[in-house]
C-alpha cells in the first residue's frame, strides 16, 4: 500500500511538471506569435532571441518612438519577468507626470500638496497631475484630457517624458498590446509641446476649450505669466466676447484701458453669481480711487453679504476714508465674516470717525468679533476706547485669546498717545489689582495701574499651572 501511494505521489509531481513545461511552450509560442503581428502592423523592429533572452520590438510610427520589451528583476528570492511598453522616447510632457488618481496618488499628493487641478471634474477625478502647472494647463486641452483619460485607464501613464506601462510576465494578447500602442500614439502628440509654445497654448485653450471652468484657469494663467506680450493681449480682447462672465471679468483685468467698463458692468450687475461680482469688486481697484469710488459706492448697498464684504475689503485697499461713515452703520448688523473684514478696513484707514462703531462691536456675541475690534482698536482707539478694553484684560485664563489681544491694543493706544502728561492717559504701578482706573499724581488724569512684576509672576505661574 506504501510503495503504491510512493508511485502515485511521483507520477503526479512529474504530470505537474510536463503540465508547466508545456504550458510555458505554448505561452511563449503564443506570445512570439502575438509580437510577430504587432511587429508587421506597426512596422517595428521585432527581436526574439529566445523565451531565456530579453525580447524586444523598437520602431518609430508618425514621428513617435516606442518600444515593446520584456525585463527580467528580482523580486525577493524570485526573479520575475515583465512587459514594459513606451511610447514618446523622453520627449513628452514638460516634465508633467500624469497616473491613475488611486487611493495612494491621493494620500501622495495630500503630503506633498501636489494637486493640480485643471477644474474639468471627469479628468481631475480620474488622474493625477504633477510637475509644472502651466505646462500641465497649456498642454491637457480637450482632446488630450479625454485621451490622457483612456491611457490611465488602460494602465498607463506618463512620467519622464514617455508614455509608460509595465505588467507582470510576457504580453501574450495582442488585441491588448494593439490597443495600448494605439492609446499612446493617440495621446503623444498634444503632449509634444516646445516652451516657447505655451503661452500660445494657454492662449487657444482659453478661448476654445469647452469647458468654462478650464477656460477661465488658461486665462488666468495666461495674464499671471505672460502679461503685456502680444498673443495674450489678443487672447484677452477676443475673450471680451465669450459667454462666460468669468471668462471676461479674467480677460477685462489684463486690459488697462477695454477691461474697465466690463469689470464696472460685471461688479454693479445684479447676478446671482455673487462671487463673479466680489472678483470684479477687486479689480476695479487696480484702477485707482477716483474710478472705482462710484462702483464701490453702489457695491456696499448690495443685498448680497458676499459683495458688500468685498466692497469693504476693497475699500481698505485702496485707503478711502470717503466710505467710514457709511462703514459704521453697516457694524450694526451682519455675518462674524462682514464685521471682522470691518474692522480689518477700520484699522488700515486708522480714522478715528470708527472709534464708537467698534467699541459698540466689543459687546457683539462672537469672540472673534470682539477680538478684531479690539485690536482694531489698538491702531485708532482713544482713551475712551481703553476704558472699554480694561475689563477683558481680567482674570487668569485666556482661552480665546481676547485678554492678550485686548493688553495688546492697551499697550499700542498708549504707545500712540504717548508719555504721561497733561492730558493725556498714563499707565503707572501700583499695588491695586491690574487694571484699575487711577489719578495720576502729576496731572489728575484718568490711568491705567500697570500689574505689578509680583503680579506678574505670579500669574505667569498660575498660567503655567493650568
Amino acid at each position: 500500500m506504501g510503495t503504491t501511494l510512493f508511485f502515485v505521489v511521483v507520477a503526479g509531481i512529474v504530470a505537474m511538471v510536463g503540465y508547466r513545461h508545456l504550458s510555458s511552450r505554448y505561452g511563449s509560442r503564443e506570445a512570439a506569435d502575438a509580437w510577430s503581428k504587432i511587429a508587421d502592423e506597426f512596422g517595428l523592429d521585432l527581436q526574439l532571441p529566445s523565451m531565456a533572452a530579453e525580447w524586444s520590438m523598437r520602431g518609430e510610427v508618425g514621428g513617435i518612438p516606442i518600444e515593446v520589451k520584456t525585463a527580467t528583476r528580482r523580486v525577493g528570492k524570485s526573479r520575475v519577468r515583465y512587459t514594459q511598453v513606451e511610447a514618446g522616447g523622453g520627449r513628452l510632457g514638460q516634465g508633467v507626470v500624469l497616473c491613475s488618481e488611486g487611493v495612494w496618488q491621493g494620500l501622495r499628493k495630500a503630503f506633498k500638496g501636489e494637486d493640480i487641478q485643471l477644474r474639468d471634474p471627469e479628468f481631475d477625478n480620474a488622474v493625477c497631475v504633477s510637475g509644472r502647472e502651466v505646462a500641465a494647463v497649456a498642454m491637457l486641452n480637450d482632446m488630450a484630457r479625454r485621451r490622457v483619460i483612456g491611457l490611465v485607464n488602460l494602465g498607463a501613464q506618463v512620467r519622464e517624458g514617455s508614455i509608460a506601462y509595465e505588467e507582470r510576465g510576457v504580453m501574450a494578447d495582442q488585441y491588448r498590446i494593439h490597443n495600448l500602442l494605439k492609446a499612446m500614439l493617440s495621446a503623444a502628440p498634444p503632449l509634444q509641446m516646445e516652451v516657447t509654445e505655451l503661452p500660445t497654448k494657454l492662449a487657444e485653450n482659453g478661448l476654445r476649450d469647452p469647458n468654462e471652468d478650464v477656460r477661465v484657469r488658461n486665462m488666468s494663467l495666461l495674464v499671471r505669466h505672460y502679461p503685456g506680450r502680444g498673443e495674450t493681449r489678443e487672447a484677452c480682447l477676443k475673450a471680451l466676447g465669450d459667454v462666460s462672465v468669468r471668462v471676461r471679468l479674467v480677460a477685462a483685468s489684463a486690459l488697462p484701458e477695454e477691461g474697465f467698463s466690463i469689470i464696472k458692468t460685471i461688479a454693479e450687475a445684479e447676478i446671482e453669481d455673487s462671487d463673479v461680482r466680489a472678483d470684479a469688486i477687486a479689480a476695479i481697484t487696480e484702477f485707482g480711487v477716483e474710478r472705482a469710488r462710484p462702483t464701490l459706492a453702489q457695491t456696499l448697498r448690495s443685498r448680497q453679504e458676499t459683495v458688500r464684504r468685498a466692497t469693504i475689503s476693497a475699500i481698505g485697499k485702496l485707503r478711502d476714508e470717503h466710505f467710514v461713515e457709511s462703514l459704521c452703520k453697516l457694524t450694526k448688523a451682519g455675518t462674524e465674516k462682514t464685521l471682522v473684514a470691518l474692522t480689518k478696513t477700520f484699522a488700515t484707514l486708522g480714522d478715528g470717525r470708527a472709534e464708537p462703531a467698534l467699541v459698540g462691536m466689543l459687546t457683539d456675541p462672537s469672540v472673534e468679533v470682539k477680538k478684531a475690534a479690539a485690536h482694531a482698536l489698538g491702531s485708532l482707539g482713544s482713551v475712551h476706547s481703553m476704558q472699554h478694553l480694561l475689563p477683558f484684560t481680567k482674570g487668569l485664563l485666556d482661552e480665546s485669546g481676547l485678554k492678550s489681544v485686548a493688553k495688546i491694543a492697551l499697550a499700542k493706544i498708549q504707545t500712540r498717545i504717548g508719555d504721561s502728561g497733561d492730558g493725556r492717559l498714563s499707565i503707572v504701578e501700583h499695588e491695586v489689582r491690574e487694571g484699575a482706573l487711577s489719578l495720576v499724581a502729576e496731572s489728575g488724569q484718568l490711568g491705567l495701574v500697570e500689574e505689578s512684576a509680583e503680579v506678574r509672576q505670579s500669574e505667569e505661574e498660575e498660567e503655567e499651572a493650568t
